[in-house]
C-alpha cells in the first residue's frame, strides 16, 4: 500500500468540498493518508477565518 502525507493545505482543501475530498475517498483503499500533528494544528488555526471569507 501506498503511503501519501496530507499536509494542512489539502485538509483545508478536503473540509471545503474543494474536489479533494472525492479523490482521497476514491483511492482510500489503495492509499494510506497520513498528516502530522502540525498540520491539524495549522488547520485549527486557519480554517475558521477561511469559512468566514467563504461565506
Amino acid at each position: 500500500m501506498k503511503r501519501v502525507i496530507v499536509d494542512a493545505n489539502i485538509l483545508i482543501r478536503a473540509m471545503l468540498g474543494v474536489n479533494v475530498l472525492s479523490k482521497l475517498e476514491r483511492h482510500r483503499d489503495s492509499v494510506q493518508f497520513l498528516t502530522s500533528e502540525t498540520a491539524y494544528t495549522e488547520l485549527e488555526r486557519h480554517l475558521p477565518r477561511i469559512t468566514c471569507l467563504e461565506h
